[in-house]
């Protein structure tokens, strides 16, 4: 036996090592199944797609809808039970997919971009958890929970973007998004203006009293509003952090769509405690200005004469 028959025999026999090792879309179907069965939708989804990848079948789609539906993923999944009604030959899968797409419509989230008189040029892009596509405008989509970004474009226009999170089952949000068109530089005109003459003038400035006690006041009522509302952020955000902690009963998730929910309660408890720092931190700054106006009001101010002529201005009174 030559070298290269001897190379040739070695790889030969990984490549059929390789291919005994693989899965086939058969034997990853039937994991799914096993993994559904045992409740847990999310590594069953996971051996449907990669089957359906191999092989794909109308059958794996069915699975994979169920799965979707399983983990909160509405939008993706009625989508998939349309596809299984529009393509499949199984009479009585056809039928039970039908049944679960007329239960789960009034379910699935949607989301409208209300552009009035969109121009002809107009691309609206919906970002979210799966990655950017783009979107008709003025029309209900289907959409997942999630977190999303809205983005417009249109020739003549500035790129606009607005957030939206999505979170309720069966209600519509709507964005709306006011296109501003992109002016061109205003002309300025550099002329100098003429001086006028200026006349004599004599004024008395009459004594006033002194309104740093009104703006103490004001600057008090302020700061201890702030602090309330400071103290309100902080009770919601010890309130979320409870919340994410009973998600899971205080152990390990077991599903994906609970570590989902608990990790947005996190950040959302996060956020009402940073926000909660800040205006208690603030309102206590507007009150300390507050105190400090009041301590340092001036009982009286006495009157002041100004004079004023073309060749300046004498400022005489008691101080």
């Amino acid at each position: 036996m030559t070298s290269t028959t001897a190379v040739s025999s070695v790889l030969l026999a990984l490549v059929a090592t390789a291919h005994a090792q693989a899965p086939s879309a058969s034997d990853l179907f039937k994991e799914g199944r096993e993994l559904a069965k045992a409740g847990k939708p999310f590594e069953a989804c996971a051996k449907f797609r990669k089957s359906q990848e191999l092989d794909p079948q109308i059958g794996t789609l069915f699975n994979i809808a169920q799965c979707d539906e399983k983990l909160g993923k509405l939008a993706t999944a009625l989508a998939e039970y349309r596809e299984v009604v529009a393509k499949d030959t199984n009479a009585k899968r056809k039928a039970t997919a039908a049944e679960y797409q007329s239960k789960l419509e009034p379910r699935v989230p949607k989301l409208v971009v209300q552009i009035a008189k969109p121009p002809t040029s107009l691309v609206v892009t919906l970002d979210g958890p799966t990655g950017g596509k783009p979107i008709d405008a003025n029309l209900p989509i289907d959409v997942d929970f999630g977190d999303y970004t809205v983005i417009a474009r249109a020739d003549g226009y500035r790129e606009l973007s607005a957030k939206v999170k999505i979170d309720k089952e069966g209600d519509t949000t709507t964005v709306p998004v006011a296109l501003a068109l992109v002016h061109a530089e205003t002309q300025v005109s550099h002329a100098e203006p003429q001086p006028k003459p200026v006349e004599e003038v004599h004024t008395t400035v009459e004594p006033s009293h002194s309104h740093r006690k009104t703006y103490g006041k004001i600057a008090l009522i302020g700061g201890g509003a702030v602090l309330a509302a400071g103290a309100v952020f902080g009770v919601l955000a010890n309130g979320k952090w409870s919340d994410a902690k009973a998600v899971c009963g205080g152990t390990t998730c077991p599903t994906q769509t609970q570590v989902d929910m608990a990790e947005a309660l996190v950040n959302d408890a996060r956020s009402d405690g940073n926000i909660s720092t800040a205006l208690v931190i603030g309102g206590a700054a507007i009150a300390g200005v507050g105190i400090a106006l009041w301590l340092t009001a001036p009982s009286d101010e006495h009157a002041v004469h100004v004079s004023v002529t073309a060749h300046g201005a004498a400022i005489a009174g008691r101080f």
